[in-house]
């Protein structure tokens, strides 16, 4: 699925999201992130609606009043590979750029775990 570049309002919204496992209703997300407003959340929130971002998981009550709860349907790692794509940028060379400038050598070992790993499923599906 192909995803425009979100506003900084939209991935503030969709970080909630992604860092939380269980369905957010609107007015859950200024609970989590007191910088964010609610009637600002509530109009992102129908925007990544219609962006099929989100979805609906649940009807919820929220104190007196039945309220819809939503989920992600993309995960923030999916969100940032896609903008890669859609930027067109050099694969080789942003990945160049970001382990040249790592210096976490837990984190470098994982990337290169996760190569690997990427590379058997290749192997294996040929």
């Amino acid at each position: 699925m192909k995803t425009k570049r979100l506003s900084n309002i939209e991935i503030e919204v969709m970080n909630v999201f992604w860092d939380t496992e269980e369905p957010l209703a609107a007015t859950d997300i200024p609970k989590i992130n007191p910088e964010l407003n609610v009637n600002t959340v509530q109009a992102t929130v129908r925007g990544l609606l219609k962006k099929s971002l989100i979805k609906v998981a649940d009807i919820v009550y929220h104190n007196t009043v039945l309220t819809r709860a939503y989920l992600p349907e993309i995960s923030r790692d999916e969100y940032w590979a896609n903008q890669l794509e859609i930027e067109a940028i050099n694969k080789p060379s942003f990945l160049a750029a970001l382990i040249h400038q790592e210096e976490d050598l837990q984190l470098l070992e994982k990337l290169e775990e996760l190569i690997k790993e990427q590379k058997e499923k290749l192997l294996a599906a040929k």
